[in-house]
């Protein structure tokens, strides 16, 4: 009864706007908020969309007062108060008024998406939003200046990196147990990584007021903290007892404008430089190969380039490998011929980078492959056709293999089955934990990318660009970074295990 009455409300009270009636309808959309899924109503009133201003408060993390006396709303949050009214279609806001086609109905107040993803509401709530009408889609991030931390756990020591949008002040407090840094007017996306490398046992990043607030807990191995602030970089170096002897007052390996202050303690004599070990990094697709496309039309060919170049910068930077990229820019490689420039090379490793689809839009997750010359399972045959469609795009086909081909194929995939495997393991162990999304282990299927391959090779499925959150995370330059950083000290992992290192 109480939509019968609304509806009839919604057609009398519009049938006297803008010359006509206005058609109404309601629609079951999504909000991503940072990533996160939440189901939401939009209201369609004559082609322009709404949100109540209840469930605006939710999407936002925001507070409404309802006067009722002065026929106004009070939206508050980050600090600042919108004032809507419910008889006046307008909004103050910052001593400013401005003009806003609000409507209320039946004790309901709707606003306009379109003043949510506007650049004014976005600089006073810290939210920058973006609707998609076709998939009914508002994606939702908070805009923040203290970045997520990155990782990196070496022999002896490990290291966080926080980079910051902006040069803020800091505070620090340190006991036995954590390491705690509080960045003065920061703003973070809130989360928590276990660590447990030996030295750290878990890092959090949380909003504390007007701060965003860094804890390190660490573990009884931890013999001194050391930090260094540069360039809008916060980086934090815990060392165990064996690498004191040798370790210089500052490190830069994150980027090279960072300076090495010299060492104030002893260091060892130098020894001959050890040589590099070579691999080859392969961002999936390109050109004119999109490869997925997600609901939001982010390609998987630009996110997959993303992270391969970020990856291919760490080991550069870290100065025990010599990076060979397939491609570093939109250009169309084919199949074969990725796989034999790692052969040309003589690389040691081979990783292709990729983002997965499914059918299902709740498929989520990370997975890695290696080759085989079956799938293990049919969602590992199904991507495997995914990855493997490409070829129609190829102006040389592959050629049907002979019988003694394919038995010296099989050779080879034995040869560095075990190899592949065990790289497979540390990739994830490293990267679903700094995503925290479902590890979907390891699988095997008959990718061409990795066909040939002379040496490991793995295919790294970073997440589902069909889902609508995964998506919407794939997209952020943070979590491809996370991916980078877990890709890079599962390389280290792996090449400490081998003694290439």
């Amino acid at each position: 009864m109480a939509r019968i009455r609304f509806l009839l409300l919604v057609l009398i009270i519009f049938s006297g706007v803008g010359g006509g009636a206005r058609e109404f309808s309601r629609l079951t959309g999504q909000a991503i908020i940072d990533g996160e899924e939440k189901k939401i109503t939009i209201y369609n009133l004559g082609g322009s969309f709404y949100l109540d201003i209840r469930q605006a408060a939710e999407i936002y993390k925001a507070s409404i007062s309802w006067r009722s006396i002065a026929r106004k709303v009070i939206f508050s949050l980050n600090n600042q108060e919108l004032v809507f009214y419910l008889d006046r279609r307008r909004v103050d806001f910052a001593h400013h008024r401005q003009p806003l086609d609000t409507y209320y109905l039946d004790g309901r107040l709707y606003l306009p998406v379109n003043f949510f993803t506007s650049e004014d509401f976005s600089h006073l709530s810290g939210w920058e939003s973006t609707y998609n009408p076709e998939t009914k889609i508002l994606d939702v991030n908070r805009i923040v200046n203290v970045l997520a931390p990155r990782i990196y756990s070496q022999k002896g020591y490990s290291r966080i990196v926080v980079e910051l949008a902006e040069n803020l002040s800091y505070s620090k407090k340190s006991t036995p147990a954590y390491y705690q840094v509080d960045f003065l007017r920061g703003k973070c996306r809130q989360q928590a990584w276990e660590v447990r490398d030996g030295l750290i046992k878990e890092v959090s990043l949380k909003n504390r007021g007007r701060t965003a607030r860094l804890t390190v807990y660490l573990s009884e191995n931890v013999r001194e903290v050391r930090e260094s602030y540069e360039n809008r970089q916060f980086i934090l170096t815990l060392y165990s007892a064996e690498e004191m002897i040798t370790a210089p007052s500052t490190f830069t390996i994150v980027t090279s404008t960072l300076a090495v202050a010299p060492s104030a303690t002893p260091v060892k004599k130098t020894e001959p430089e050890k040589k590099k070990i070579r691999l080859v990094i392969d961002a999936g697709h390109g050109g004119d190969d999109p490869g997925a496309i997600g609901p939001n039309g982010s390609r998987e060919k630009d996110i997959n380039l993303n992270i391969a170049l970020e990856t291919a910068r760490l080991l550069k930077e870290d100065g025990n490998f010599e990076v060979i990229l397939t491609r570093d820019s939109d250009v169309f490689i084919p199949l074969a011929e990725r796989t034999n420039l790692a052969n040309e090379k003589k690389a040691e490793l081979f990783i292709s980078i990729h983002c997965n689809a499914a059918f299902k839009k709740s498929t989520r997750g990370f997975e890695i492959y290696f080759l085989s010359e079956k799938a293990s399972d049919p969602e590992a045959a199904a991507t495997e056709i995914l990855e493997n469609s490409v070829v129609e795009l190829e102006k040389k086909k592959l050629v049907k293999k002979s019988k003694v081909q394919e038995i010296l194929w099989a050779l080879v995939v034995n040869e560095f089955i075990n190899e592949s495997s065990e790289l497979c393991s540390f990739m994830t162990g490293e990267i679903p934990p700094r995503l925290q999304t479902e590890n979907r282990g390891v699988r095997q299927a008959g990718f061409y990318v990795l066909r040939g391959a002379q040496m490991p090779a793995v295919l790294v499925e970073c997440g589902y660009l069909s889902n609508p959150g995964e998506e919407a995370k794939l997209r952020q330059k943070y979590y491809q970074q996370q991916i980078s950083d877990g890709i890079y000290n599962a390389i280290l992992k792996y090449c400490w295990r081998k003694k290439l290192l």
